[in-house]
């Protein structure tokens, strides 16, 4: 649980810092809010239907494979 914090306050402080160095630019949080909605939520959605009824993926298969937890 305490990791989860460290990693948040460690990504806001790093975005803090890029953008106070001018590396990102002003549209910056929408394109991670894009790639949030349009990759990582459907990613999560599925690994998790794939733990609970059986989904498998070819995604999942590979992790399977690479050690991970897929089905």
């Amino acid at each position: 649980f305490m990791p989860n914090f460290i990693v948040l306050a460690l990504c806001l402080v790093t975005g803090m810092l890029l953008r106070r160095a001018g590396r990102v630019g002003e549209n910056a949080h929408q394109a991670l809010n894009a790639v949030i909605i349009h990759l990582a939520l459907p990613a999560v959605t599925l690994r998790t239907a794939g733990g609970d009824c059986g989904l498998s993926t070819p995604f999942m298969r590979l992790s399977s494979v690479a050690g991970g937890q897929g089905s």
